[in-house]
């Protein structure tokens, strides 16, 4: 079935000299990987399209049969364009791309989680760089909606702890070792109320925001099936003060 879809490029292998191996995320039918000839004259085409988290419009033929599908067209569709020539930018761009692979890896067709990882992107392609610090804990936090497991802020009180398992902020101590304790609780309630537009009120030391991250993933780590150990957040550690 020829399928005409919006898709996130995720991750790409490269297969042979002529060949690479495109992990995408599509819109209208979820998580596809495809084969890509870019011998002769599309090499250059190809370099410049396929590359991690690029937006593009696509028709790909996708059978049930096959482990890799065949990509018919594609084109850019949206361009970014302060992302490759910023470093901090691209930083975070590094860790979303890896991010979003080792979370995605078996998420059926979600078009809202599409949508959100997309207008996530073109957000930060478009900010003026206030609060950009934060962007990477804000869009691991919010992405969890879209996956089913956003933690409940409206049961939030203040002392309470946040049970890792159950994604719930309860009075007393779990009795399991994965919680978080009361003072790191109330930074995650407060980083869960705050979106895009208005992470730049979050004033986080380096040290603070690595812990939150550290949580954060630890989080994933639970909910998500063979979440994997991440090398990107070592390179946001380095760039933020």
């Amino acid at each position: 079935m020829l399928v005409k879809t919006k898709a996130i490029i995720i991750k790409i292998t490269r297969y042979g000299d002529n060949t690479i191996i495109a992990d995408m995320m599509t819109r209208e039918a979820g998580r596809v990987s495809v084969a890509v000839r870019m011998s002769g004259s599309r090499r250059k085409r190809v370099m410049s399209l396929f590359r991690p988290m690029n937006i593009l419009m696509t028709e790909i033929d996708i059978r049930e049969s096959r482990d890799l599908q065949v990509i018919r067209n594609y084109t850019i569709d949206y361009a970014y364009s302060s992302i490759p020539s910023d470093v901090i930018k691209s930083s975070i761009l590094l860790f979303v791309s890896e991010f979003v692979y080792y979370t995605v890896r078996f998420e059926p067709h979600n078009a809202p989680l599409f949508d959100f990882i997309e207008n996530a992107l073109i957000w930060l392609d478009n900010s003026d760089g206030r609060g950009t610090a934060n962007f990477h804990l804000v869009f691991t936090m919010r992405m969890a909606r879209f996956l089913g497991f956003l933690p409940d802020i409206t049961v939030y009180n203040e002392g309470d702890f946040f049970d890792l398992r159950s994604g719930s902020f309860c009075h007393s101590c779990p009795g399991h070792e994965d919680f978080i304790e009361p003072t790191e609780a109330k930074t995650i309630s407060t980083l869960m109320r705050v979106n895009f537009m208005t992470m730049w009120v979050l004033r986080m030391t380096r040290e603070q925001r690595n812990r939150c991250l550290q949580l954060i993933i630890s989080y994933y780590r639970l909910h998500v099936a063979g979440f994997h150990e991440l090398k990107s957040p070592d390179i946001l550690s380095d760039i933020f003060n």
